[in-house]
């Protein structure tokens, strides 16, 4: 992230400094230990990521396609016509997108591109590839009662892994903070070796 010029996102939760950073920006509270491991003495360590969350990709792929739509952008979909093959590039400026060619070999010019391919966006845009990960596993959904949802809503309870880089034997655990159905997500991530 610090590549990216996101570092300033980013807090390790065993350093003092960054503790006091997270204050100063307003990240204080469960956020830093929702599972109240300090008070209790347990170890704690990992990072603190204020950009993390959760998106339902076949949700904000259909919300982006109904803004565009209703601004009058042209979509195309279906076999051919609608497979990206590759971008049209400015001549003078290879980083200008001038549009897409499609793998029917249509030529489409346009003002603005917007790639919304959800979690397989890195797959056009290899620049995005650390902004997005899509994650397999078995999840659990735990409807949390009226009363305790104070303790699960995203601005106490943000997103957590535990144990899971991609390389660990047998992955590992995660979680995401309350949906609008009042639902906690639990998910077990499985490493898969060839």
């Amino acid at each position: 992230m610090e590549k990216a010029g996101l570092g300033h996102t980013q807090y390790f939760i065993q350093s003092p400094e960054d503790e006091q950073r997270a204050l100063r920006d307003g990240w204080a509270g469960p956020r830093l230990d929702q599972f109240r491991r300090k008070e209790r003495n347990l170890p704690l360590d990992g990072v603190f990521d204020s950009q993390a969350g959760i998106v339902q990709a076949d949700l904000a792929c259909n919300y982006a396609l109904r803004l565009v739509e209703a601004a009058g952008a042209i979509t195309f979909f279906g076999e051919g016509r609608g497979e990206f093959l590759t971008f049209i590039r400015d001549e003078k400026d290879n980083h200008q997108i001038k549009g897409i060619i499609t793998r029917d070999q249509q030529r489409h010019h346009a003002d603005l591109v917007i790639i919304a391919a959800g979690a397989h966006s890195h797959q056009i845009v290899p620049e995005l590839q650390s902004f997005l990960t899509a994650t397999a596993g078995n999840f659990v959904y735990i409807k949390v009662p009226q009363e305790l949802k104070h303790r699960f809503e995203a601005k106490v309870f943000p997103p957590w892994t535990w144990n899971y880089t991609g390389a660990s034997d047998g992955g590992g655990l995660g979680g995401f903070p309350l949906d609008r159905k009042f639902l906690l997500y639990l998910v077990a991530f499985v490493t898969l070796r060839k």
